[in-house]
């Protein structure tokens, strides 16, 4: 019986090829430097989210083009995302809260009131 595991040098299938001048490793796209358009996405994604956003886009769009790692525009893009979502929901939150309050004073008209346990000053 044969081993057919390895071939006629005595090399594994599997083994990396020692003298083929046509083997070329693989060429994975290592994580870059980040650009300047990543890292003002990922600042602005804090202050201004909206143009975080459009910088994370703009970041990804061109690190693509350039067939450069898309990993720190994509963090600027989402990390945008995410906060501009938040911050969406937190105002729909307060401003539900606050119609809610403006409306119970209309109907209570001015003053300090007390309703169920809740003091209200309108003024």
């Amino acid at each position: 019986m044969s081993d057919n595991s390895f071939n006629n040098q005595g090399q594994s299938p599997y083994s990396i090829p020692q003298n083929d001048p046509s083997y070329q490793p693989p060429n994975y796209n290592a994580p870059s430097e980040p650009s300047g358009l990543s890292i003002a996405s990922i600042i602005l994604a804090f202050f201004c989210s909206p143009i975080g956003i459009i910088l994370g886009i703009m970041a990804t769009v061109r690190a693509k083009k350039n067939n450069v790692s898309k990993a720190w525009p994509l963090v600027g893009l989402i990390l945008s995302v995410v906060i501009f979502l938040i911050s969406l929901t937190l105002i729909i939150l307060l401003g539900t809260v606050f119609v809610g309050i403006f409306e119970q004073c209309a109907d209570l008209g001015q003053g300090i009131h007390e309703v169920d346990g809740v003091t209200y000053t309108c003024g």
